[in-house]
């Protein structure tokens, strides 16, 4: 997936890496924000089944491993730093 923000390069985004770095409360902890999904464990084959837009502020998408509970702002993805062979 890739997305272009105003006055910044574009960023591409993998379905796994997107997945690994879910913000939800399955996958990260609620108050202190510490991952609680292993990254291991997301296959390399994952893909992104469907997304949709929520609200005029985040993403959301339902990934080929059943999960969809992660709601990705804006902003949110704009700070990730995605690394070269995401």
């Amino acid at each position: 997936m890739k997305m272009t923000w105003p006055a910044m390069e574009e960023k591409v985004f993998s379905a796994r890496f997107l997945r690994q770095e879910c913000p939800c409360a399955a996958c990260r902890h609620e108050l202190t924000g510490e991952r609680l999904l292993d990254p291991s464990s997301v296959p390399n084959d994952l893909v992104i089944v469907s997304s949709e837009i929520i609200g005029q502020y985040a993403l959301g998408f339902q990934f080929s491993d059943g999960h969809s509970t992660g709601i990705y702002t804006f902003e949110y993805l704009k700070n990730l730093h995605v690394p070269v062979n995401s």
